[in-house]
Formats: C-alpha cells, sequence, structure tokens
C-alpha cells in the first residue's frame, strides 16, 4: 500500500514460480487482499482508477549479464539491478545508483579518449562501492527462511 498525493496505490507481490502452484488467480489474490481486515478499513469507500500487472525482471546476483564491453555499459533493468525480497521490491533506486556508476565510469573514460572494455572497467569498481554492495546484502536477506 503506497500513499500518492490524491489516491492509493495497492498490489501484490509474488514470484512467478509461486503463481504456478497457485489455486487463485491473481485477481482472486488481490480481491482476497482486500477483503483482509488490515487492508479493508483503508480502502473502503474508494473507487478504482487503473489497474495494472507487471513482470519485473529479477536476475539479481547470480544472472546479472557482462556489464561492460568495448564501448557499452548496461545498467538498470538491463543489468538486472533489481531485488524481490518478498515485502519490497527494490529497482529504481539500485538502478539510479548504477547510472551514477555508469555516469562516472564514463566521464574517466572520455578523459583518457578510451572506451575500451578494459578502460569501462572501472564501472564495476563503482558498481562494487554503490549498488551491488546493497545487493549481496538484499540477496543475504532474501535467502533467509521467512
Amino acid at each position: 500500500l503506497y500513499t500518492n498525493e490524491t489516491t492509493l496505490s495497492l498490489g501484490l507481490v509474488c514470484g512467478l514460480h509461486h503463481l504456478k502452484d497457485a489455486k487463485k488467480s491473481v485477481p482472486q489474490m488481490l480481491e482476497d487482499f482486500k477483503q483482509h481486515p488490515a487492508v479493508a478499513p483503508l480502502i473502503a469507500g474508494g473507487k478504482l482508477v487503473e489497474y495494472a500487472a507487471h513482470v519485473v525482471p529479477e536476475a539479481g546476483m547470480n544472472m546479472q549479464p557482462e556489464l561492460v564491453g568495448d564501448g557499452v555499459l548496461i545498467a538498470g533493468d538491463a543489468a538486472g539491478m533489481c531485488m524481490n525480497l518478498g515485502f519490497t521490491i527494490r529497482g529504481m533506486d539500485l538502478a539510479i545508483s548504477a547510472g551514477e556508476a555508469a555516469a562516472k565510469t564514463v566521464l574517466s573514460a572520455m578523459k583518457r579518449d578510451d572506451f575500451s572494455k578494459q578502460s569501462l572497467g572501472e564501472y564495476r569498481q563503482h558498481l562494487d562501492e554503490g549498488p551491488m554492495r546493497d545487493m549481496r546484502r538484499d540477496q543475504q536477506l532474501s535467502l533467509r527462511p521467512r
């Protein structure tokens, strides 16, 4: 449940691997959630303004592609900068941090006039100091029994 300026956003987070064994459809799961005693009073009298479903790419640490090549850096969703912890999804903040790391790397490469894979390799160091540090910590959280 997220509060916006004049609306609320209500949603569910579930892994696709859980849906194949689910006894209910996702719309029914959402309806059940809306009827939950902790949620129902918060949305009473509200009206549906928009309905959407999203599949969030969750490569995480173990499925990240090669992030650097000659003349190229990969950031954001394409780089797997997303973590589903079950109770929250992190991605926007990690993508922004990866964008900052990419910018630092490109500025350095511009000064050297060298956009080779080796030159752009400092991107990994910037990532390790920022979003990857968080992703390593979050991966440990997501591996803990719930």
